[in-house]
């Protein structure tokens, strides 16, 4: 979950949330879903964004955290967000 800065242009955020979502490809990746909170923000307590990955094994999780699109957009999505938050959970 995460929120853009208040300075990011609209280039940079269209730019990451496509970036984000183009991981959603990778093989290893079983269902992707990146989209905005329904929910009207009313606080910065509160993330505008949400990302979900399904991804069946532990080694396929460790091959996404380093495949290179995802190392790629690390430098450009630092600059533009705020209030990230990861919750990685294994079942």
């Amino acid at each position: 979950m995460f929120n853009f800065k208040p300075d990011a242009t609209a280039e940079a955020r269209d730019r990451n949330i496509a970036a984000i979502r183009n991981m959603g490809k990778l093989a290893m990746v079983q269902n992707y879903l990146v989209e905005k909170n329904a929910a009207k923000i009313t606080d910065a307590t509160q993330t505008e964004w949400q990302v979900t990955g399904d991804l069946a094994r532990m080694a396929d999780y460790k091959a996404y955290s380093e495949a290179p699109v995802h190392l790629a957009i690390r430098k450009d999505f630092t600059e533009h967000s705020a209030h990230v938050t990861f919750l990685d959970v294994a079942i």
